[in-house]
């Protein structure tokens, strides 16, 4: 019976990483070592595995409760769509950005045991330090957020050989058409640019893009449905399943991943039921197109109402981000007396630029690609950052509490 022990060096001074290393042991002189009277835990499949915390965008982060069955379906279905077909001669290197006390991050560490993977592990992320690791270690596949992607279309890369990455792995938040053909553009290396639709509450995917690159038509979309996910787009006022292709609906999904629920302490009362009948209501609108193409519209509690429509911040916040002096944005309504809401952009500009330069160019851009209905009424505001989750999530919450930093 063969299996791993995971060895970790010490970290060089100076250094701000370590490689993870997989050595095969021999389990039976293992259990040999143990005590006479040792008795082993039964664990059954629907035991609890993992207890991590959702993102917390929109307030507080709960406790997901992940069970054995939950990691093993995750596994098994993206090992059949995704990295089976990934598989070539040589071992795939990676390096891990995301925080492993994350259900996509501990995910990821684990599938790279059980495939192999050659795995650098950051001691703490910071960007240029990645973009090291990648040309020091000749890093082929990337597990990122769109944090990371717009931070690499930003960045000089110059420095740094950035030729061996084939296959990008991009999830957690909305990547937009503008920032998706920037990242192309800039890495033609890739071959393999995939993107996907996830939370904590079903471990990690429910749906990619498929190997390649996607079409013009398609640019911007999480993907296709999974095997072994079952999904609803509802209206979220009636209820109603929509079986139209192109009209937004909230998702809602059931799977073998699907979490077993919250710990009791983070059930919030003032929300509606999460789990109804196994199927897990997700707060995303989403919309899906006529060749089965999901894109994800943007959370539901984020939607701006200007008029009685209902506005996309992701939509706008990729407009805004194409501008060159722009580092990031977020867009959230502010409440209007005749309107109900309007949207008002915050944005962090590069050093050394003008601010009020800037902004003024934000507003022509916004109003040259845009519609009337989604301009920035409300304003736009420079601040020196915006307020993230640990895994690159704008935290809108935060925003509509101050209105500013």
């Amino acid at each position: 019976m063969a299996g791993w022990i995971v060895v970790v060096p010490p970290v060089k001074e100076g250094s701000a990483c370590g490689e993870a290393k997989i050595i095969p042991r021999d389990l039976p002189a293992w259990n040999e070592t143990l005590p006479a009277d040792f008795r082993g835990i039964q664990l059954g499949i629907d035991d609890i595995l993992l207890l991590p915390f959702s993102s917390g965008t929109g307030g507080k982060p709960r406790c997901v409760q992940l069970t054995h069955r939950n990691y093993s379906s995750a596994t098994a279905i993206l090992k059949a769509a995704l990295f089976d077909k990934l598989v070539d001669e040589s071992r795939r290197r990676t390096v891990a950005v995301l925080p492993f006390y994350h259900a996509s991050g501990f995910w990821a560490l684990l599938y790279c045991l059980l495939e192999g993977c050659h795995t650098i592990i950051m001691e703490s992320f910071h960007p240029m330090e990645m973009l090291e690791i990648i040309h020091r270690y000749k890093v082929d596949t990337l597990n990122v957020v769109p944090a990371i992607i717009s931070f690499l279309c930003r960045v000089g890369t110059g420095a740094f050989d950035l030729s061996f990455v084939r296959t990008v792995l991009c999830g957690s938040s909305p990547l937009g058409k503008e920032l998706t053909a920037t990242f192309l553009q800039k890495f033609p290396s890739v071959e393999n640019f995939i993107q996907g639709y996830g939370m904590t509450e079903i471990v990690v995917l429910s749906h990619i893009t498929p190997l390649g690159f996607l079409s013009e038509d398609h640019l911007g979309s999480c993907g296709k449905l999974l095997p072994g996910f079952e999904a609803q787009l509802r209206d979220p006022d009636s209820g109603l399943v929509i079986n139209r292709p192109n009209c937004p609906g909230e998702l809602f999904l059931r799977s073998p991943t699907v979490m077993s629920g919250y710990l009791a302490a983070d059930r919030a009362v003032d929300d509606p039921d999460v789990l109804e009948d196994g199927w897990l209501r997700t707060g995303d609108m989403l919309y899906h197109d006529e060749d089965g193409f999901y894109y994800v519209v943007d959370r539901l509690k984020d939607l701006i109402k200007v008029n009685g429509v209902q506005v996309s911040p992701s939509e706008m916040e990729d407009v805004i981000l194409s501008h060159r002096h722009v580092r990031e944005a977020a867009v959230i309504g502010i409440d209007h007396p005749d309107s109900g809401q309007i949207p008002k952009a915050f944005i962090v500009v590069e050093q050394g630029v003008d601010d009020e330069q800037v902004r003024l160019e934000v507003m022509s851009l916004v109003k040259e690609k845009l519609s009337p209905i989604k301009q920035l009424r409300g304003g736009i505001e420079v601040v020196k950052g915006l307020p993230r989750t640990s895994s690159g999530k704008v935290k809108r919450s935060e925003l509509r509490k101050t209105k500013a930093l």
